[in-house]
């Protein structure tokens, strides 16, 4: 059923109250890119892996302070006032960088739309949001601060917000860019080397 489709006779969801919380997770860990939806829902581990070598996906791991929050609402008044056009961003930043990856995020910056799904620390993705994406440069802060890129990826909400369990997100293979960066018809690619242990 689509959840945007009812009408105000269809009945009230009456869901149980769980005994314990889900816990979905604190921080993102994990961003998946795409200029296409590729998935009706939320995929699992071996979808994105499929997706990658394919070519059809950027994936960004090991984000540092990644999470979402809520940004601006448009503020209507009637009887009452009402919020719409509610925006969220997911933001953090990414430290395994080089040239390929680098080079591989300014050119992200220049699509007007991207299709974005993250993974949290507890094993849980959430997506696919129709964003805005913005990368910033390499950041250089001075002695003793790791270089980083930082981005911000800003949607709107349409009333749904999956998320999907798979206790394999945590041993995908590390996505490790090795090469130059290249253009094809689905997604900026990077000519990639798929390891298994952590690269330094």
């Amino acid at each position: 059923m689509n959840e945007l489709l009812y009408s105000c006779s269809s009945a009230l969801l009456q869901p149980a109250t769980p005994v314990c919380a889900t816990v979905f997770g604190d921080r993102i860990v994990t961003v998946v890119i795409a200029k296409t939806m590729l998935w009706t829902d939320v995929p699992d581990s071996n979808d994105i892996n499929t997706a990658w070598t394919a070519g059809s996906v950027m994936v960004l791991e090991k984000i540092v302070n990644g999470h979402r929050i809520f940004q601006s609402a448009q503020e209507i008044e009637v009887v009452h006032k009402e919020q719409k056009d509610k925006v969220y961003r997911i933001e953090g930043k990414t430290r395994k960088i080089n040239e390929a990856l680098s080079r591989a995020t300014e050119r992200l910056t220049r699509y007007p739309v991207l299709y974005v799904w993250y993974i949290t620390d507890k094993n849980y993705c959430f997506g696919g949001y129709e964003v805005y994406p913005n990368f910033s440069l390499r950041m250089f802060e001075g002695k003793g601060v790791p270089m980083y890129i930082s981005f911000s990826f800003d949607f709107v909400d349409i009333g749904i917000d999956y998320s999907g369990y798979d206790s394999l997100y945590q041993y995908m293979p590390q996505y490790v860019e090795t090469g130059s960066v290249t253009a094809d018809s689905t997604l900026i690619t990077v000519d990639s080397t798929l390891i298994t242990s952590d690269q330094t």
